[in-house]
């Protein structure tokens, strides 16, 4: 049986289309290594790097630079939101490509909701063509919404959670036409008819993260992905799953269902080692939902880095600045890290405890800077604007505070419009406040407003985000 894994083309506006980054799927890699170890034939399509073209070849007028590469875009129409066009292969392009393999299965990755209308898409195009062909879509989005997703007529099976297990043993129920009525985290329709109800039985963690295959890499184009990155030899990687906090607009506590999984120390290291010897890895990218969620594990994974002197250079996306310790902090820098993100989120303590339940004290933010200093790494924030209950003159507060962290010699900023995703209690805050009617798939975009309040409208929030971009990172 041959399955065909597919990571949706990005969509972008002309205010967002700057912040498209490219990097490696995990999702499906993860998911191809367990395949294979079950004697699957896997394929997998890159629908966002496959837009890109050739090196020394002249661009077309609808290509557009992206990072060190020039990428694809075609202007999307209605069922999209106002302005948007798909960054990449096409809808059409994905389905050519995807059914040129001849596949058994498909299986669509939507990791955010705002990719999620663009893969409905690309499956009913899929389905017009090849109705007989099964369908299965996952991702973080579908673990939210396992059941509406399971719903849409090009969906034959939702997948809720981590996929690496579950997934081959519906592959095995498809194949040999068993029930499949008791594999955990699966949702598909039952019977007949337009109106079929949706069976969705709850997933369940994998504990045993260490025993999953190292993400088959080597089904990617893996050169493409060099040369095109800013980066330039970089490879995302996973320390961990998952995390215990409930900040109001995290769907991760919802995914992970609140728990944090991780590899043990020493995998980790197996695993950077094999990224050297393998693929020539100059950076490595640890894309943990909260690394640092286990300071004690987290110090001995760069103590053994630091002791072993590999040369690389380490970044990471999310890190509880509060609960990294000077010493941690130096083995950091030791090991090849340059910068380190910190996520105050805030600076109206208020907002923090109330509106997004951080559990973290402005102080502590205000102390992890200088000993993020004091270890000789250089220092960049995030701050979230526009919770629903948030006030302007709270929005001020945190204009205030990160003006006072730039004085502290914090170089890089990155502001985002608070958006509420289906499953967080930002959503539901939302939907009870009237701010919104559920999630409009027709205009869901991150960092384009969701909704207007007393204290500010969507418009408002655009215009301010963009001037404290260009102001704080001296655009």
């Amino acid at each position: 049986m041959k399955v065909t894994l597919i990571f949706p083309p990005s969509i972008a506006t002309k205010h967002t289309l700057g912040f498209i980054s490219i990097g490696q799927p995990l999702g499906i890699t993860y998911l191809a290594a367990s395949l294979e170890q079950h004697g699957y034939e896997v394929e997998l399509v890159d629908a966002l790097m496959e837009g890109f073209l050739p090196p020394n070849t002249d661009p077309p007028p609808n290509y557009v630079r992206i990072s060190k590469g020039m990428c694809q875009t075609t202007p999307l129409g209605e069922g999209f939101p106002p302005g948007s066009f798909c960054v990449g292969l096409s809808p059409e392009q994905v389905a050519d490509r995807v059914l040129a393999g001849n596949p058994d299965v498909i299986c669509m990755s939507v990791i955010f909701t705002s990719l999620y209308r663009l893969s409905l898409r690309i499956l009913e195009i899929i389905k017009e063509r090849r109705p007989d062909l099964p369908t299965i879509i996952g991702g973080s989005h579908v673990t939210v919404s396992t059941v509406g997703a399971a719903s849409h007529p090009a969906v034959d099976y939702a997948l809720a959670g981590e996929a690496e297990r579950t997934l081959p043993v519906l592959l095995e129920a498809i194949r040999n036409d068993r029930p499949i009525c008791d594999i955990h985290g699966i949702a598909y329709k039952k019977g007949a008819g337009p109106d079929r109800p949706v069976h969705l039985k709850l997933p369940e963690r994998i504990k045993d993260i260490d025993n999953l295959p190292m993400p088959a890499f080597h089904l990617l184009k893996m050169e493409e992905y060099f040369r095109t990155q800013a980066e330039g030899r970089m490879i995302k990687m996973y320390t961990s799953r998952g995390c215990t906090f409930l900040c109001s607009f995290c769907s991760v506590p919802v995914v992970a269902q609140q728990r944090f999984i991780a590899h043990s120390p020493e995998r980790v290291i197996s695993e950077v080692e094999h990224l050297i010897d393998r693929w020539g890895v100059e950076e490595v990218l640890f894309e943990d939902d909260n690394m640092s969620l286990n300071p004690k594990r987290c110090h001995k994974i760069f103590e053994l880095l630091a002791n072993g002197d590999y040369g690389l250079r380490f970044s990471a996306r999310n890190f509880r600045c509060d609960m990294l310790p000077l010493e941690t902090l130096q083995l950091m820098k030791k090991s090849g890290f340059g910068t380190i993100w910190i996520t105050p989120e805030s600076g109206s303590q208020r907002v923090l405890d109330k509106e997004i339940g951080k559990a973290m004290k402005l102080p502590d933010v205000v102390s992890s800077v200088e000993r993020i200093h004091q270890a000789g790494l250089s220092r960049a924030a995030a701050f979230v604007l526009g919770m629903p209950g948030e006030k302007w003159s709270e929005i001020q507060e945190t204009i205030a505070f990160a003006k006072k962290l730039k004085n502290m010699g914090v170089g890089e900023f990155w502001f985002s419009i608070a958006t509420p995703i289906e499953g967080t209690r930002m959503y539901r805050e939302s939907v009870e406040a009237g701010l919104i009617q559920g999630m409009d798939l027709d205009h869901f975009a991150y960092n384009e407003g969701s909704f207007d309040t007393s204290e500010f409208t969507m418009e408002q929030l655009k215009e301010l985000r963009g001037e404290l971009m260009a102001e704080f990172n001296n655009y």
